[in-house]
């Protein structure tokens, strides 16, 4: 028979130990995104971070204000094809979204760029499920990124790196309740 301090330490550790296990524990089908990075730029970095890797863009699009970003947005394009959104706040210039088109020289952190087989894509990222016939993606609603690889004939031409809008999240967790 167990005595009562026995039974205590038992409730002790399901509470301490199994039960905040459960109730944070990730669903399956999330990747951690919270390292990655497209070519070697990570969401959130600050401009002046990018210049440092990469020099200067060659060329930038006009600013536009997102109101809805409570931000000015303005597009970066780097020769090596890798296309940067810089997200303008008060003094603060972040990055606020990452794309390659057709460019293999800019990669995800585990090597993939344009060019990869849909194959090489769930070898590298196990958790990137295909939505539709043309598109894989990677969410981690952890650090609310996502990663689009936009495949064509089994191949991937474009990816986007991005974080997503809280709406997003909230639509996408109730269609997966609903089903």
């Amino acid at each position: 028979m167990y005595s009562l301090n026995t039974f205590k330490r038992s409730l002790l550790f399901l509470f301490v130990m199994i039960i905040p296990t459960i109730v944070h524990a990730r669903p399956s089908e999330y990747a951690d995104l919270s390292q990655e990075q497209l070519g070697g730029i990570a969401l959130g970095e600050s401009l002046a971070q990018v210049r440092a890797k990469l020099g200067t863009a060659s060329s930038k699009s006009k600013e536009i204000v997102d109101g809805a970003a409570k931000c000015t947005k303005q597009l970066h394009y780097y020769d090596d094809g890798l296309e940067v959104e810089i997200c303008t706040r008060g003094r603060r210039a972040f990055v606020n979204s990452l794309r390659s088109i057709k460019s293999p020289k800019v990669k995800m952190t585990r090597g993939i760029s344009t060019g990869a087989t849909i194959d090489e894509v769930r070898r590298a990222y196990p958790k990137a499920s295909l939505k539709g016939r043309h598109t894989l993606v990677l969410r981690d609603p952890r650090s609310r990124t996502r990663v689009q690889f936009l495949v064509e004939a089994g191949v991937v031409y474009e990816i986007n790196f991005f974080r997503e809008k809280r709406a997003q999240i909230e639509i996408e967790t109730t269609e997966r309740r609903l089903r």
